[in-house]
């Protein structure tokens, strides 16, 4: 059965539920929609579902319940034949040290069923285009970290799929290394005509703001937000101001904020809170805060920290 292929839209998820043998309820009930082309970012704190997501749209769990159409093939019911189509970086994985970069990519083209003459053209095209070429002769263990996820994105590329999924792919490298890798990711969403749909988990928000069209976050399974990545930083950016305050005022803080017309979303964490206000309502919440203590903090928040505030107060108003 086709479904979504044909209206722009590349892939379509329906009510996608993912329980383990454990009781661990992954997933819950995901509904998703990703237009070819897009650039989309799935945020969420760990734990939150994330990799369970991208192992079934790569045909590497089976859902509990749900549909998944990619290209408009049921995946559940027919995994074989969507997989030329799509290129994996997985979280985790293992490169084989004493092998070259070149090699890597030539021999996983022969395995992904390209023949010998493309493989070799493959191989040289995508490490151009990811900057390697000067890095082939190399074996992989004298590699950086930040040259290792690009040989993985070399490998995810190398049969030119036409969706690439990419999870936690900047987990353990250092602020430069991760730029430099999201200028490569929108270089290869660009190469292409139709553009390259690219899938993308972290954890890491001010990434996602740098490179995503939209952004689907997501929290113990379930998706709490969505939207493009303008609408959504506006929402995030808004509130930049935080007041860090003990964990025992927070009733009375909030009752008397709510009575005062403050608009303010909180962030709880151990025995402390941490109120987040957009910068109209820093000068009156602080006023009524100091009525109670003043034990307070002031400071700017991360994007993490908004992004968990928005979603805690959402839950709650559920």
């Amino acid at each position: 059965m086709e479904r979504g292929h044909g209206t722009g839209e590349i892939i379509v998820v329906e009510d996608l539920v993912k329980e383990y043998p454990n009781g661990v309820l992954a997933n819950d009930h995901i509904n998703m929609r990703i237009a070819e082309g897009e650039i989309v970012g799935v945020v969420g704190p760990n734990g939150a579902g994330k990799t369970t997501l991208i192992k079934q749209l790569t045909c590497e769990l089976l859902p509990t319940e749900g549909n998944i159409y990619i290209m408009g093939i049921d995946i559940v019911k027919d995994p074989a034949n969507i997989k030329p189509f799509i290129g994996v970086c997985p979280q985790d994985g293992g490169l084989i040290h004493h092998l070259t970069v070149w090699e890597h990519v030539y021999y996983f083209a022969r395995l992904k069923g390209l023949p010998k003459e493309r493989a070799r053209e493959n191989t040289d095209k995508i490490l151009r285009m990811l900057n390697l070429e000067s890095h082939e002769k190399k074996v992989v263990r004298e590699l950086s970290g930040g040259l290792k996820r690009r040989v993985f994105v070399s490998i995810a590329l190398v049969n030119e799929p036409k969706i690439i999924f990419l999870d936690e792919p900047t987990t353990g490298l250092d602020p430069i290394s991760r730029m430099e890798f999201w200028k490569i990711i929108r270089k290869v969403n660009d190469h292409h005509s139709p553009k390259t749909t690219v899938v993308v988990t972290t954890h890491y928000l001010e990434e996602l703001d740098y490179i995503s069209d939209r952004l689907i976050f997501i929290n113990d399974g379930r998706i709490v937000l969505e939207g493009d990545s303008m609408a959504v930083r506006r929402l995030i950016l808004d509130y930049d101001t935080k007041i860090t305050l003990p964990k025992k005022y927070k009733e009375v803080v909030m009752r008397t904020l709510m009575k005062e017309g403050v608009g303010c979303k909180v962030k709880e964490e151990h025995n402390k809170i941490h109120v987040l206000l957009t910068k109209d309502d820093v000068s009156a919440a602080v006023s009524e805060i100091i009525k109670f203590t003043s034990d307070i903090v002031l400071s700017s928040p991360t994007l993490d920290e908004v992004f968990m505030g928005v979603v805690e107060n959402e839950e709650n108003t559920d």
